[in-house]
């Protein structure tokens, strides 16, 4: 079996995309070997870079999140003579991934059926806030705001407090992860069939899959699930406790987990408690669960609760800030931090979290400065070096 960054070394991404949902699907796709070329505006390049600080270089940190495995070509796609270069690159490239608004995109020749009615084998995969149809097609959106309208913020936070967004982006990766997800399935179609697709990834249908449960709780309930902060609304316990030092989170879902647990904590009466004798009464009466769990979790610390509930195989753990992840070795091996130069600075991020028999998808290149490949990528287009004087010459690269 090939390593994983071989996997797809035969495909060309043209990545038409600003921010990270886009981004994160071509990175995913550069991550398994395929060849990604970024295309960015010269002079400022793709909005993200400047979204910071902090910043590495000239780079804002969310900026290489997302961007590794990558070349760059700063080409001005908007100027007369920028058309040769687009046509070219759609030409050379298997897959686009295009996040921009459609009407955007149709504006600069990169629009879903432009792009695609003299390239039948091309698979497009748009990026966006609504999708490439209805009546919010050309509606701006970014991760807040679809947490909001999507109603994920609506059960985000605690039950007295406002609604909360999530602390990472999550419709953003969750829409990278799903394109390039169908990216891989419609070039498996394609060598069966011959034929691209028009794929359409958009963060508002993202967010509404994350939404599947309150969803589904709405309909068979005819109620809202409520904010329930650390405590899981459906299953208890399986939430956040207080330590003597700290906070442990716990997760006891069925009753054999719920024994264990009341083994490990050293309270037998609350196996045998009627509120508490099966899921569906500790849910109803988990003010009272909280209470007598907080009581006994507070005579121990963190770390002594952790070894305690693990010996009897209760789920568990610590709470772990960024600087305690970077600093314990073993969380360092199971997250397969990849280590490499970054703008001049040794960086770590997560490598792809899937290991191919037992390999991980490489760093192969750090996310690049602006415009670092044109002359590499204008010459694998067929661009010579008198082309590549004139371009320059006419303010296009």
């Amino acid at each position: 079996m090939e390593a994983p960054a071989s996997v797809l070394s035969d495909v060309r991404v043209l990545d038409l995309t600003q921010f990270l949902a886009g981004a994160t699907c071509a990175m995913l796709l550069a991550d398994l070997g395929a060849d990604v070329v970024k295309v960015e505006r010269p002079g400022g390049g793709d909005a993200y870079r400047r979204a910071g600080p902090p910043f590495v270089g000239d780079d804002s940190v969310p900026f290489l999140t997302a961007n590794r495995n990558k070349r760059s070509l700063a080409v001005d796609l908007s100027h007369p003579a920028g058309a040769e270069v687009r046509e070219r690159l759609l030409d050379w490239c298997d897959v686009a991934v295009v996040s921009l608004r459609p009407a955007a995109a149709r504006r600069l020749g990169i629009g879903a059926d432009q792009v695609t009615a003299s390239r039948p084998a091309l698979v497009y995969c748009s990026v966006s806030g609504f999708g490439l149809d209805g009546p919010l097609a050309d509606a701006g959106s970014v991760d807040l705001i679809t947490q909001a309208n999507s109603g994920l913020m609506s059960v985000t936070g605690t039950a007295d407090g406002e609604p909360m967004r999530m602390g990472v982006p999550i419709t953003d990766y969750g829409t990278g992860m799903f394109a390039a997800l169908a990216i891989v399935a419609a070039l498996r179609e394609r060598e069966r069939s011959g034929r691209g697709a028009v794929l359409d990834a958009n963060l508002f249908g993202t967010a509404a899959w994350w939404g599947a449960i309150p969803l589904l709780h709405y309909q068979v309930t005819g109620s809202t699930q409520p904010r329930t902060g650390n405590i899981h609304p459906h299953i208890a316990p399986y939430q956040l406790v207080a330590t003597a030092d700290g906070s442990v989170v716990i997760s006891a879902p069925n009753e054999p987990a719920w024994r264990r647990l009341c083994e490990a904590i050293a309270a037998p009466e609350l196996s045998v408690d009627p509120r508490f004798s099966s899921n569906a009464q500790r849910r109803e009466h988990v003010n009272e669960l909280n209470a007598a769990l907080e009581e006994r979790f507070r005579r121990a610390t963190t770390r002594e609760w952790v070894a305690r509930l693990s010996s009897h195989d209760v789920a568990c753990g610590p709470v772990h800030s960024h600087a305690d992840v970077l600093a314990d070795p073993d969380w360092r091996w199971h997250l397969q931090l990849l280590h490499y130069t970054d703008h001049g600075r040794e960086i770590a991020l997560p490598a792809l979290p899937v290991r191919w028999n037992r390999k991980v998808a490489p760093a192969r290149r750090p996310a690049p400065e602006l415009g670092a490949d044109n002359d590499e990528v204008l010459s694998d287009l067929g661009f010579g070096d008198a082309d590549v004087r004139r371009l320059r010459g006419d303010g296009v690269v």
